[in-house]
């Protein structure tokens, strides 16, 4: 077993306080949550939202040709 590729959990930061998020999803970034800890909200940059967009259309794609 390689070790090497094990992907990491990859888990979003407050950007104020820098502990873990929930994971949420793309219908709670939209509201701009909250941070449970600070009470901080939290906005991700346009780029990021257009990412997590796409991701999910596709995999609704994915799921009409299987």
């Amino acid at each position: 077993m390689e070790l090497g590729r094990i992907q990491p959990e990859q888990r979003m930061a407050c950007p104020d306080c820098r502990k873990l998020l929930p994971e949420w999803g793309l219908e709670d970034f939209e509201k701009i949550p909250r941070c449970p800890h600070c009470g901080v909200k939290v906005k991700l940059p346009k780029e990021v939202m257009d990412k997590l967009r796409n991701a999910r259309y596709l995999g609704r794609n994915l799921d009409l040709m299987g």
